[in-house]
């Protein structure tokens, strides 16, 4: 989580931490561990297929 304001200079952390709940919530993405060194994995595809 920490590199992506880094990576986003102009999102704040709090749209950030939005987009992020949101595509947990579609099964998109899925969060390893928590904090600051919490990592996310892309569970989809660009076609929506899962990997």
């Amino acid at each position: 989580m920490a590199d992506l304001p880094r990576a986003c200079p102009g999102m704040s952390v709090d749209l950030i931490r939005r987009v992020l709940k949101t595509l947990r919530a579609e099964g998109k993405v899925e969060c390893l561990g928590r904090g600051q060194q919490a990592q996310w994995r892309r569970l989809t595809d660009e076609l929506g297929t899962t990997q």
